[in-house]
């Protein structure tokens, strides 16, 4: 009986052990999808020309960014914490459409539309511009260089002065 008792503890112990284990799997592996969340969201900003000397910062506006949207905030709200976070007017844009396609609580396909959607870019065929932007995010982590990236996008029909900003969604919905 005395042996009986002695082992129950141990087995309590690896059980408990064990449970620790994998809620720090699970909470590692968590953190890992987050992080590449963030990697493709700073590296669509660097291929749009911003360079993010904090990234923590970058990435703090680009989740506000995408939380006001979220909650139905007009584009010149969007683009405001942009402008304080001092990106450059010409790259604006670029930033709130990479912030919404990384950071939105959407699917990545409905969260790449609302990017470029937000910035003037009307995809009347939705599909399509979800294809080219996967070919785009392919692209990018092929390591494919800044006009290859664009174009794409310029055959899909995208007027000059959103280029950037389909590229950057694409990046920061798709990108690895």
């Amino acid at each position: 009986m005395e042996k009986e008792a002695y082992f129950r503890p141990r087995a309590g112990c690896i059980l408990a052990a064990f449970t620790s284990l994998l809620a720090a799997m699970f909470i590692a592996g968590t953190a890992s999808a987050q992080t590449g969340t963030d990697h493709s969201f700073l590296a669509a900003i660097s291929r749009a020309g911003i360079n993010a000397h904090d990234q923590q910062g970058a990435i703090d506006v680009a989740r506000r960014v995408a939380e006001m949207a979220d909650s139905g905030a007009g584009d010149e709200a969007l683009r405001q914490p942009v402008k304080d976070f001092n990106v450059a007017d010409d790259h604006v844009d670029s930033f709130v459409a990479a912030s919404i396609a990384a950071y939105a609580p959407y699917t990545q396909d409905n969260a790449f539309l609302a990017g470029i959607q937000k910035v003037g870019i009307n995809a009347h065929d939705q599909q399509g511009a979800i294809d080219v932007a996967r070919r785009v995010a392919e692209m990018a982590d092929s390591g494919a260089g800044d006009e290859a990236l664009r174009q794409p996008v310029k055959d899909f029909n995208v007027a000059d002065d959103h280029v950037d900003s389909f590229v950057a969604a694409s990046i920061a919905a798709f990108g690895s």
